[in-house]
């Protein structure tokens, strides 16, 4: 099965959400699923470097609250 979450961002610095998704993305590889992750930050941050799954940067976003126009259409 293919996983798509979404996030405001996957810097380790928010904790929360990132966080649980890179603990439980190891253990669903495990049992043959792929995890991807949508999120708002810049594509040239370096934090996501690392990361146990593929990281689908669609930022920047100038506002606290993560709206980006068009998102929807780019999930598609």
């Amino acid at each position: 099965m293919r996983i798509l979450r979404i996030v405001r961002t996957v810097d380790p610095a928010s904790g929360g959400p990132i966080e649980a998704i890179k603990q439980i993305s190891p253990h669903l590889s495990k049992l043959g699923h792929t995890t991807s992750v949508v999120t708002l930050d810049n594509p040239s941050e370096n934090y996501f470097n690392d990361l146990p799954f593929e990281v689908i940067a669609l930022g920047p976003v100038r506002n606290f609250y993560g709206y980006k126009r068009g998102l929807p259409k780019k999930l598609l």
